[in-house]
């Protein structure tokens, strides 16, 4: 057992829940501690492999211009929109926030904090008018690219559903 693997296994339940939400994945209520840190362990490898690989691949890019100004501005936008939102939701979800043109001042608080905890996106103690500007920003750009891999998640022969 490596340094990660030991410092999941002294974590408790809600923290080994936080940490697979945080990375995108929905245990069920039910998953008991066992299950939840085999789930976790195998995140962070899959996200250990996926980084390596994902650097690996931007090792020859350089991300200043001549006067050493750092332009991932426009690459991060353009990124940001192909991503999926780390949390997709299920089948059975409500994704009506995700519609395009979908006007979040129409939500309620409490559903607009609900919409960014599930998401991992912080919000601290804003109002209303705050909370919709972080939905615009946040999750509104990530909205179609989260309808895409909906959609790519076909249930298997045992009906398990795999992306």
């Amino acid at each position: 057992m490596d340094r990660k693997e030991t410092q999941l296994g002294k974590q408790t339940v809600k923290q080994l829940r936080d940490t697979l939400l945080k990375a995108g994945v929905r245990p069920a209520f039910n998953t008991r501690k066992a299950q939840l840190l085999e789930m976790a362990t195998r995140q962070q490898e899959t996200a250990l492999t996926t980084e390596s690989d994902h650097l690996s691949g931007l090792s020859s890019l350089s991300l200043q211009d001549n006067d050493g100004s750092v332009v991932s501005d426009e690459i991060s936008q353009r990124h940001q929109a192909d991503d999926p939102l780390p949390c997709i939701p299920s089948i059975e979800d409500d994704i009506s926030h995700l519609a395009p043109g979908f006007n979040p001042e129409t939500l309620c608080v409490a559903k607009l904090r609900n919409l960014l905890l599930i998401n991992g996106i912080e919000y601290g103690a804003a109002k209303k008018a705050e909370l919709v500007q972080l939905f615009q920003s946040k999750i509104a750009p990530k909205a179609a690219a989260t309808l895409r891999a909906m959609a790519q998640v076909k249930p298997s022969s045992r009906g398990i559903a795999d992306a």
